[in-house]
């Protein structure tokens, strides 16, 4: 894991403390790009 992948994950780390709300958006679109599909199908 490279130094700029370390630091990515310390911020959403931190955001997850700071904002936990922003934090579970900032996954879906990331980690769980499956669950924002399923989100926009849902909704369209």
């Amino acid at each position: 894991m490279s130094d700029k992948d370390k630091r990515e994950q310390e911020e959403r780390e931190k955001l997850k403390r700071d904002q936990p709300d922003i934090s579970h958006e900032e996954d879906s679109k990331g980690d769980h790009s499956d669950l924002e599909e399923t989100d926009e199908d849902e909704q369209s």
